[in-house]
């Protein structure tokens, strides 16, 4: 399989003035929740869309998904009168945060039973002698 044969995701929220673009993980349920409007996600492939590929518990109207198919394609033909917002994460703060977790996923284990006795005990809830 070549690059331009695979496939990415994007999600999308529609509103009256402003047509959000953002990748699934990146701030997902803020929006949603913000907007109190379901993300709709899509794959597309070469820059058009495929398929819907999930949905908020089913909220999705058709009527919602034909506006937000509307609406891209007049962005795509730079005719849409809507403000466009692109959500995105700097790709090297994604990286540090993985790797800060990692490690502190690592300590944790390696540590938890010492790290659980040292909370009861910081709490006075655990007495040893």
């Amino acid at each position: 399989m070549s690059y331009k044969d695979t496939y990415h995701s994007l999600k999308v929220i529609l509103t009256d003035k402003t047509f959000f673009i953002f990748n699934p993980k990146i701030g997902s349920r803020f929006m949603e929740s913000l907007f109190d409007k379901p993300g709709v996600e899509f794959q597309f492939k070469n820059g058009n869309f495929s398929e819907v590929t999930s949905q908020r518990n089913g909220e999705i109207t058709a009527t919602y998904l034909k506006s937000v198919m509307a609406e891209w394609e007049l962005i795509v033909t730079s005719k849409s009168k809507k403000d466009i917002v692109i959500l995105y994460r700097d790709p090297l703060k994604r990286f540090i945060t993985a790797l800060t977790q990692i490690y502190f996923l690592e300590i944790y284990h390696l540590y938890q039973d010492i790290l659980f006795v040292l909370i009861f005990q910081v709490w006075g809830l655990l007495y040893l002698k």
